[in-house]
């Protein structure tokens, strides 16, 4: 129903911050996206679905994506930036190596015991975090290869320590 009444919302606060600041905004307003959704499909399992759960968990990445970028530039402005999140964890954690920056980004994929070649034919065939959450298929359209699920429960456990993760840090880096 319209009232009548609009909620113009304008970056104009944003052109106030630094851009590492201004990734952080982002970062978090994704994260918050996430948590809510996720609430709801905790709060109303029988309007929960899997791809709801993808959505959930790509809000989640690009969150974790856009607070790394922001906390990379704070330190290293030139460095080129993508989009893979282990690349920009290690580039992070590279930076910033002592222990109060430490936090578990999750989305981190383990290949044990296999070797270096293993581990690199192995990467080949998982789905790129960024795609294997935001379309069903792959570009060929074959859907992903692996097994893949989502439980809200629990993930709302990790979005909040990700949330308490990223205040704590936002606090280190401006202190």
């Amino acid at each position: 129903m319209n009232t009548g009444k609009f909620n113009l919302l304008t970056t104009e606060h944003l052109q106030t911050l630094a851009p590492c600041d201004q990734y952080a905004a982002y970062a978090s307003a994704y994260l918050e996206s996430s948590k809510t959704l996720c609430a709801d499909l905790v709060q109303l399992p029988q309007l929960a679905k899997y791809e709801k759960g993808n959505v959930v968990l790509y809000l989640a990445s690009h969150a974790i994506e856009l607070f790394l970028k922001g906390a990379i530039m704070r330190k290293a402005p030139e460095d080129k930036l993508g989009h893979d999140l282990e690349h920009l964890y290690n580039r992070y954690k590279s930076l910033y190596p002592e222990n109060r920056f430490h936090f578990d980004m999750g989305f981190t994929t383990n290949y044990g015991e296999m070797t270096k070649q293993q581990a690199a034919k192995a990467k080949k065939i998982v789905p790129p975090i960024d795609q294997l959450f935001r379309y069903p298929q792959d570009r060929g359209g074959k859907l992903w290869f692996g097994l893949y699920a989502f439980e809200a429960n629990s993930f709302m456990v990790d979005l909040k320590e990700l949330e308490d993760s990223f205040a704590r840090l936002l606090k280190e880096f401006n202190s």
